[in-house]
């Protein structure tokens, strides 16, 4: 059973849509609301499905009552009922589920109805699910689907979100991800993608906290490449666990680099800082393994590397070094031209 609610200022126009909604077998009417900042207060604790909400209220606008719906975090579609056809482009930018006109009939409501239907069966219903942060960003639930975000915008906010760990405040993320877009439009953006984000989340574990301007993303017992590929640095740092199988747990954690599809500006260096984090564990791995004498193992582990990046000149002579200690000048000629292919590139 869908639970919904209705806010208008006009008693008459609440009985109206009450009466068409009684029509629908799958809709309950849990609570209606003459007065807009009561049912501001009270919605959280309804646990609703969909909101039919007005535009034009005396005690605050439904545009705005809106708003406020997002920055508390109460998640329920909103559905516009009004007799204004000029605040449509409005209403979608608060992430509107739809905008009928009144006077309310059944076929148009139906339309509506169809909609919301939709929208909770592509709803993704999930008990856990992973991050892989590396080549590309993606969310996994526990069926191993991959999570899609709905536009651009709402995956980039939700890695700013990801990549920023402490509380960020709304001008910080603005400032960040609309940079060009004038204050009211980037505002009206940023509150289309949290709820867009949390509607691509919905139930896996992962939400996105609002208090008193500042966002966070709750990761409470989240599985997260990115903490594997951390604990594994710390413990390469700590001289722990230089093994050749180490080398080779990085290589596939890390893959070819942190989220490498996106290009998003503040990314830039989060992603020299990983790629220098695993250049260094790398080196020191290859580094124990060829004082061990363990030569193939570590031609085998820099090779690997290399093929990831390429440009570091101590993982090249480490490499030669290598291929001289077992005797196999052929490879060693072939390294050393590229390594000086390489110098002279730079």
């Amino acid at each position: 059973m869908i639970r919904a609610a209705i806010v208008d200022d006009e008693p008459l126009v609440i009985e109206h849509i009450k009466y068409a909604l009684h029509t629908f077998d799958t809709i309950e009417v849990v609570a209606a609301y003459s007065n807009a900042l009561k049912a501001l207060n009270e919605l959280a604790k309804l646990q609703l499905d969909v909101l039919f909400l007005d535009i034009k209220m005396p005690e605050i606008d439904g545009l705005a009552f809106a708003t406020a719906l997002l920055e508390r975090q109460i998640d329920t579609e909103i559905i516009f009922v009004t007799a204004f056809e000029c605040y449509a482009v409005k209403a979608f930018e608060v992430a509107a589920l739809d905008y009928i006109l009144k006077p309310v009939n059944k076929n148009r409501l139906q339309k509506s109805i169809s909609r919301l239907n939709k929208a909770q069966k592509h709803s993704i219903r999930s008990s856990n699910c992973h991050i892989q942060c590396f080549r590309q960003l993606t969310v996994v639930d526990s069926s191993s689907n991959d999570l899609e975000f709905i536009s651009s915008k709402s995956k980039e906010l939700f890695a700013f979100l990801l990549f920023n760990k402490a509380k960020v405040s709304k001008e910080s993320i603005i400032n960040t991800i609309w940079p060009d877009a004038d204050s009211a439009k980037a505002l009206a953006n940023l509150n289309t993608c949290v709820y867009r984000i949390r509607k691509t989340l919905n139930s896996t574990g992962l939400r996105i906290i609002y208090s008193k301007g500042f966002y966070s993303l709750e990761l409470t017992g989240m599985q997260m490449d990115i903490d594997t590929f951390n604990e594994i640095v710390n413990t390469v740092n700590e001289g722990k666990q230089l093994s050749f199988s180490t080398g080779q747990q990085l290589l596939n954690v890390f893959q070819n680099g942190l989220m490498t599809h996106e290009s998003y500006s503040w990314l830039l260096s989060i992603q020299a800082q990983y790629a220098e984090n695993m250049y260094h564990s790398m080196l020191k791995i290859a580094q124990d393994l060829y004082s061990s004498q363990q030569y193939s193992q570590t031609i085998q582990l820099l090779n690997s590397y290399l093929r990831v990046e390429n440009h570091h000149e101590d993982i090249w002579q480490l490499l030669i070094n290598s291929y001289r200690a077992i005797g196999d000048r052929i490879q060693e000629r072939k390294a050393k031209q590229q390594l000086k292919m390489l110098l002279k590139e730079l």
